[in-house]
């Protein structure tokens, strides 16, 4: 467990990064966002890494082929930028849809999962 103020410390340097990152959204034909993903460089790497740190598709539009668009996406963008390896993670262990899209499911990094509880 840490506190919010550590939480806050740890990651607020991705604050002054975020030009370097590559964000994207999906919009239905009503403009609401039904899919996205966020992604930063690895900056823990002497590689050209970039980290895709969370990608969804809501459920009505899943199995649609928005995800694949997606991964399109951010190869296109991040090949742009001289990227020259992926890394996905937050991905479940357990997610069989991302790991059907990635074809891997070895692990290159381990990561820990915070909740943000604001009521306490």
């Amino acid at each position: 467990d840490i506190s919010f103020d550590e939480f806050k410390y740890n990651y607020s340097s991705y604050a002054s990064l975020i030009d370097k990152c590559l964000i994207s959204y999906v919009e239905n034909s009503s403009g609401e966002v039904v899919a996205f993903y966020f992604t930063v460089p690895d900056f823990y790497s002497d590689d050209k890494i970039i980290i895709i740190k969370t990608m969804g598709v809501a459920p009505e539009y899943q199995g649609m082929e928005i995800g694949s668009a997606l991964f399109y996406s951010i190869h296109e963008r991040a090949k742009k930028q001289n990227f020259t390896k992926y890394l996905f993670s937050t991905m479940k262990e357990d997610n069989k849809k991302i790991q059907k899209l990635t074809y891997s499911d070895s692990v290159y990094r381990r990561y820990g999962v915070y909740e943000l509880n604001l009521n306490d």
